[in-house]
Order: structure tokens, then C-alpha cells, then sequence
């Protein structure tokens, strides 16, 4: 278990590091998005978000059994980000991973995948150690990953229709 706890937490903080960039290098674009999700600030939090994202990423590899709760906290908070957007009839994509804003609105495919990126946090507590895990676990976490993305885009497609 606590291989595949070690994958899940390092595979996790790749993510939040990638959200981290991503929101960076379209900086104009997360504002734009954050705009339109209705968020206060959103010059300051196109900063702040970021910033929060690879403190997390660096906190999930040096001590995932306490930081995979705080991933799961801020994936709470950016669900609840969505849940607003939607009562509110937002339209816009939140730029989680450096979508443009305008790419697809905010959907119930973005719950669903922070539901499965809290879950993967859940795992990712029960690692107490800072070794590497096993390539099969690696592989395992990584491969999961890849077809939680394609069914992901599934749903977000048929969502559309």
C-alpha cells in the first residue's frame, strides 16, 4: 500500500505543479477565467492560486501523509468554485490546466475530476516514507491516471451534446 501511496502522492504533485505552470505561462488567460468564474481579485488570485499549487506539489513529495489533506481541501474549494459558477450560469472554463477560459464551461466533468483527484489524495496520506515507489506501482498510478483522462473527456463530451 505504501507504494502505491508513494505514486499516487508524486503523481498528484505533478499535477498540481502542472497546474501551477499552466495558469503561469496563460496568466492573462487564468485572469480572464477567473473573472468570469465571478472570483473576487482575479489578477491577485492568478497569482496567489499558482503559488498555493506548488506549495502543495513540493509538500506532496517531502510529506504526503500530511499535505494529501490539504490537496484535498483546495480540491473542495475549487469545486465549490464550480458548483457557484454553475448556479450562477457561468460559461466560461475555469483554466484548470491551462484550457482557455473559452475552451468548455465549467460542467459536472470538473467535479467528477476533483472527486477522483481527492480520492487519489486520500491514497496519497497513507504514505509515511519518502522513498520511491515500485515501477509497478508507478506504472499502475500512471496508467489509472491516463484512463481516468480519456473517460474524463468522454463525459465532458457527452455533457456537451
Amino acid at each position: 500500500m505504501t507504494d502505491l501511496a508513494r505514486a499516487c502522492a508524486l503523481v498528484l504533485a505533478l499535477l498540481f505543479a502542472w497546474a501551477a505552470v499552466a495558469k503561469v505561462v496563460a496568466h492573462s488567460a487564468t485572469v480572464e477565467a477567473f473573472a468570469g468564474l465571478l472570483l473576487p481579485a482575479p489578477a491577485v488570485l492568478a497569482i496567489a492560486v499558482p503559488v498555493v499549487e506548488v506549495a502543495v506539489a513540493a509538500g506532496l513529495v517531502l510529506r504526503p501523509d500530511a499535505v494529501g489533506w490539504t490537496a484535498i481541501a483546495l480540491l473542495a474549494g475549487f469545486s465549490a468554485v464550480i458548483v457557484r459558477a454553475q448556479a450562477k450560469g457561468v460559461s466560461t472554463g475555469c483554466a484548470c490546466f491551462g484550457a482557455p477560459s473559452s475552451a468548455d464551461p465549467v460542467s459536472a466533468a470538473d467535479l467528477v475530476r476533483n472527486a477522483a483527484l481527492a480520492a487519489v489524495a486520500v491514497v496519497a496520506t497513507g504514505c509515511h516514507d519518502a522513498r520511491w515507489p515500485s515501477p509497478l506501482a508507478g506504472v499502475s498510478v500512471v496508467v489509472l491516471f491516463i484512463g481516468g483522462a480519456v473517460a474524463l473527456g468522454a463525459l465532458r463530451r457527452r455533457l456537451a451534446v
